[in-house]
């Protein structure tokens, strides 16, 4: 669709993409210091997908393989992670990974028992996300009144029993308000240093504008700046530190 849009006489388009945000503030609340050090070295989604679905072990992983490894092959790699970070089942993982496929076009098949596998792999190289993130957020909703908070304050409530589906609505909270919010944070501080930017389009963890050619690099250091400050999480449900994006 947005190939029928036409930058102004003098003008580009400009996007900025927050870098595998979600994963990267799933990490950052499972305490995973491993984990976060992968995101600044390796296409996480590529290490992912030889970890396991080629079912390499990491010291195996190298650069050649991680430069064969195909969009088919990330795509099941990407949609693994956002699976086994939010607590989903095989029958789901299977049914998402098929119909995400389709809509993409890409040539992609998968059992219920190859999910089930490539499931259980992913928990056991990433423990910390069920033993300490999942733990904690589920801690939180038995011992808040089912409340919790992202780190600007955002707050959600529970409603109903405090059952598997509702687990994994709330671990995909935090992550996924964080991005949305610090997407419209960033953006709104953009505004006020550059008021004559124009902001055309978001799209949860990105942004498109409108730029005139002979400001793209003076423009895209103010956009890299506001998005590349730390988001504190000392008030988050989920006490942390500081993550940058």
């Amino acid at each position: 669709l947005q190939s029928i849009f036409i930058a102004d006489e003098g003008h580009l388009f400009l996007e900025c993409d927050q870098s595998q945000a979600e994963a990267r503030v799933v990490a950052h609340l499972a305490d995973d210091k491993e984990l976060l050090h992968l995101f600044d070295t390796v296409d996480i989604h590529r290490f992912t997908a030889a970890l396991c679905i080629r079912q390499l072990y990491p010291q195996n992983i190298t650069e050649e393989v991680m430069k064969s490894i195909g969009e088919d092959e990330r795509y099941l790699g990407k949609t693994l992670r956002h699976a086994g970070n939010y607590g989903m089942q095989k029958r789901r993982l299977m049914t998402e990974i098929m119909t995400g496929a389709r809509r993409a076009k890409i040539n992609v098949t998968i059992s219920e028992w190859k999910a089930n596998q490539i499931l259980e792999r992913f928990h056991k190289f990433t423990p910390r996300i069920r033993g300490v993130f999942h733990k904690e957020v589920i801690e939180v909703l038995n011992t808040n009144d089912a409340v919790i908070y992202n780190p600007f304050g955002r707050r959600r409530e529970f409603f109903g029993r405090l059952d598997e589906s509702t687990y994994n609505e709330a671990f995909a909270q935090i992550p996924q308000s964080t991005v949305g919010d610090w997407t419209k944070i960033a953006g709104l501080a953009i505004k006020r240093r550059i008021p004559e930017i124009r902001v055309v389009m978001e799209a949860h963890d990105a942004l498109k504008f409108c730029i005139p050619e002979d400001k793209i690099e003076s423009y895209a250091r103010v956009i890299q700046e506001e998005f590349t400050r730390p988001i504190d999480f000392t008030t988050c449900s989920v006490s942390r530190g500081s993550l940058i994006i």
